[in-house]
């Protein structure tokens, strides 16, 4: 019985970098409800699922609740010494480049500008490095570059107003989804809005869009270049602006003039139709906005694209007025948070570079005469400097780099070598803690305050509500406690977030009081014009071995967060996919002799030739083109340890940016026969460490495990003696040729049936339904096939009302032919709204 009382607090959500406020009801010192701030201007009441989730993922559940040393847990004051103690002797023996921190967007900027001034200030290393290189820095880079500040252009309100809104490398509907729904109810309210939606695959944001551009993967420099010609042509640049306000147009509309319609079509394998319209509608429409995210921003190329995207609104002057401009959002909810303090290898701090003036001005604010004078290391540099022991001590802030950086064996391998690795982190089972000398428990959103700056430039507060677990500790104060061992206590005096972020406005103040004036209407370059870059595009190269013909494109999913750190512990997020799987077009299918369910083997090469490779189910989409496969980017290997896509993704990078490749690779798939597939749902997990193909599955009150034993690998399985190890402990059992049973005498503990053909295997939801069965005279007859009344598993689409695909379905077949009359039926999408593009497609595929 609850003796507390029940508090409400607001707070900005952790997820994204759309930066919800949510309101929040506290009992107990637990999290017990989550709602949108209806008078908040982002959200305006709205929240996702995954919001909605929040107080599942908090607790104690999988933290790390205590610092430890070389393995062995001890008290702060001990590993804080150690680490002063150890750190201190690096930098004395190998100098200040000898050290190295990798900081992330899910950190607050306090944290974010305590830790890059401890690094440049004091200890004269430039190389602190953010997570968000991998997709998000690109967009900084080429914004710096054009404009002189990497300020968003936008708002989300320019979203809502644009008569024209282009999306490129994102699908909101799962990435941003409460920013999508914002647009969707536009478009209700403006039937004249447009969207065209530019994606090699048919997602569910296709749903809101006129016309969708499913382009060859990576063509989108030359879609954008032929553009820019295009407005050239038809009368649409607009010359005043040009003129007044830009530089290196006509360089730019030289390059560009080998782009017309054909050529583009060439590049793109776009109909020329269909290329022309999309033209025809940009050079028309005044209020311009094109949307873009990580599809773009995590590849080779990224600023190039970026770049050739931002000619295209210079050029028509669609820059700077409501409902106009390029937007590249940012993923996590405090990307541009490393860009504000400058927790960057490029920068110093609050936007200043490493020009003697900045300099000197940042020596003297900070009192630091060891500041650094040169950038440091970025991102794909990394393993390389570990190799070469350029960087020896390496610390880690709220970013597993094993799970999300590419060639992640490689890296571990660097890291393994690397003579102090020190890892923050608030859970104790992330791939990268394996490899810490010093972990140190971290305190997680709800236990810590700060700031958070979304992906419009929005400074929000995130108050801590709930009380901290077990020993955590804010980032902030383990690296103030770590300065003030090394003798830079006086620095670093603070108290509270706040204290810090009092110091944080002083000098961004002073920053921008130095920085030269601009005369209203000029953008902030040296000579107040936007510069326009160059860029060239060239064709899709054949791949360098025959037999990694497709295209793999790596996604995200609409449910999960990132790696799985957070919302593993929400079972219920599993309820909508559950397992990695590889998606490839129908056709590409039957000429592989694949069908829907086969376990296959995706593989890469790398440099030498060599192959790397995972293991996944197939599934059928018809919204892939031709040549194409599309995997999540999720798994951990805590989960599916044959399904991390860091393992096959290549390390290269984008000159100019420095970002990271890892949306699209040359792969080859091949069908895998199976022995036998094994279904087994239990309370606690077990070892099957065994299988060659293994995925686990959390839900409510248990584990599912699918796991298949391929006939190559049928041998090293000891079958009877796994068994055995199952049956241990358990009062009573029950088996059959292709079942067990396992029982305590209060409760269904195990079920497990196996079959050649997975086609075979139970319905998963009536098989975990067997968890919640009391064994009794009938027991053994539970192993039977589920009654028919029980519905076939399908996934969840709504998941605030658990209405599976079959509900909808079915609804539909009634009569339920558009979202009102859904909402009404089964009252789905009417909560968080996070599956009415679904429900969209599922009522579009019906009719």
């Amino acid at each position: 019985m609850s003796t507390g009382q029940y508090s409400t607090s607001f707070s900005i959500c952790p997820y994204c970098g759309t930066g919800c406020e949510l309101e929040l009801g506290v009992l107990d010192s637990r999290l017990r409800t989550v709602a949108g701030s209806s008078d908040y201007p982002v959200n305006q009441g709205r929240v996702c699922v995954k919001a909605s989730n929040l107080p599942e993922t908090l607790g104690s559940t999988r933290r790390l609740l205590a610092p430890s040393v070389d393995g062995l847990n001890c008290s702060w004051d001990h590993a804080l010494d150690t680490l002063a103690g150890r750190l201190s002797h690096l930098l004395s023996q190998h100098g200040p480049t000898s050290v190295a921190m990798l900081v992330s967007g899910q950190l607050n900027t306090e944290d974010l500008y305590v830790a890059n001034k401890l690094m440049k200030g004091f200890l004269g290393s430039a190389n602190i490095e953010s997570i968000t290189r991998m997709s998000d820095l690109s967009a900084f880079h080429v914004w710096r570059r054009t404009f002189g500040s990497d300020l968003p252009l936008c708002s989300f309100s320019d979203l809502e107003q644009c008569e024209l809104l282009v999306m490129t490398g994102i699908n909101p509907a799962w990435s941003h989804p409460v920013l999508f729904q914002r647009i969707h109810e536009a478009q209700r309210k403006r039937p004249d809005m447009r969207i065209v939606l530019i994606d090699p695959r048919r997602t569910v944001s296709a749903e809101i869009a006129d016309l969708h551009l499913p382009l060859a993967p990576g063509s989108d420099t030359a879609l954008f270049l032929g553009l820019l010609r295009f407005l050239h042509d038809r009368g649409a640049v607009n010359a005043d602006f040009v003129a007044m306000h830009t530089e290196g147009f006509e360089d730019c509309l030289s390059a560009a003039q080998q782009f017309d319609i054909d050529s583009v079509s060439r590049h793109t394998a776009l109909d020329p139709d269909t290329l022309r319209q999309f033209y025809q509608w940009f050079a028309r429409a005044e209020r311009t906005v094109t949307l873009s995210a990580s599809g773009i921003g995590q590849s080779g190329h990224a600023a190039d694209t970026l770049q050739a995207m931002v000619n295209c609104h210079l050029a028509s002057g669609r820059v700077g007025q409501p409902g106009m401009g390029p937007y590249a959002l940012a993923g996590q909810a405090n990307a541009l948070g490393v860009r504000e303090t400058g927790a960057l290898p490029e920068l110093l701090a609050a936007g200043l570079d490493f020009s003697d003036g900045h300099r000197q001005l940042i020596r003297e604010f900070w009192n630091a005469p060891a500041l650094s004078a040169a950038p440091g290391l970025r991102l794909e540099h990394l393993a390389e400097a570990l190799e070469q022991k350029r960087i020896r001590a390496l610390w880690i802030l709220g970013s597993d780099p094993l799970r999300s950086l590419p060639e992640s064996g490689r890296l571990r391998r660097a890291m393994e070598a690397c003579e102090l690795v020190v890892v923050s982190e608030c859970f104790a089972d992330t791939e990268t803690l394996g490899c810490a000398h010093i972990s140190l428990p971290a305190a997680i959103w709800g236990e810590r305050a700060g700031t958070l700056i979304n992906a419009e430039g929005r400074h929000a507060r995130q108050d801590a509500f709930l009380p901290t677990t077990g020993d955590a500790r804010p980032d902030w104060w383990m690296l103030c406690e770590v300065a003030a061992r090394l003798g830079f206590g006086q620095a670093f005096p603070y108290s509270s977030a706040e204290e810090i972020r009092q110091e944080q406005i002083a000098l961004s103040a002073l920053a921008e009081h130095h920085r030269p004036a601009m005369p209203s209407g000029n953008f902030p370059t040296a000579t107040g014009r936007a510069r326009m870059t160059t860029v060239h595009a060239e064709l899709p190269r054949q791949p360098p071995h025959y037999d990694t013909a497709f295209t793999l494109l790596v996604n995200r999913l609409r449910d999960p967060w990132l790696g799985m750190s957070w919302t593993q512990n929400a079972p219920r997020l599993f309820s909508h996919t559950g397992q990695p799987e590889l998606s490839l077009n129908p056709r590409d299918a039957r000429s592989l002799g694949m069908e829907e369910g086969d376990l296959v083997r995706l593989y890469t090469r790398g440099a030498d030739g060599s192959r790397h490779s995972l293991f996944l189910r197939a599934t059928l989409d018809p919204g892939l083109r031709d040549g194409d496969l599309q995997m999540p980017m999720h798994w951990p290997a805590r989960l599916a340890p044959q399904a991390q896509i860091n393992r096959l993704t290549p390390h290269s990078a984008d000159p100019a940016s420095g970002s990271m490749n890892g949306k699209r690779l040359a792969a080859g798939v091949t069908r895998v026969p199976v022995q036998l597939w094994v279904s087994l749902v239990t309370r606690q997990a077990v070892d099957v460490s065994a299988f060659p193909y293994q995925v686990r599955t959390p839900f409510v009150g248990g584990q599912h495990y699918l796991l298949a034993v391929t006939e190559d690998q049928h041998d090293m399985i000891h079958w009877n003696s796994w068994l055995q190890q199952l049956r241990a402990g358990h009062a009573t059992t029950h088996t059959s040729p292709d079942s067990l049973l396992c029982c305590s005498e209060q409760r269904v503990e195990l079920a497990l049936f196996s079959n050649t053909d997975h086609r075979q295997l139970p319905d998963p939801l009536w098989q975990r339904a067997l968890l919640k069965r009391k064994p009794g005279p009938d027991t053994a007859n539970m192993m039977r096939e589920p009654p028919r009344q029980v519905l076939h598993a399908s996934r969840v689409v709504c998941h605030c009302f658990q209405l599976r695909e079959h509900d909808i379905a079915s609804a539909i077949r009634e009569g339920a032919r558009d979202l009102d009359m859904l909402g009404t039926r089964l009252r789905a999408g009417t909560n968080c709204g996070s599956c009415i593009p679904e429900l969209m497609s599922l009522i579009s595929s019906a009719s």
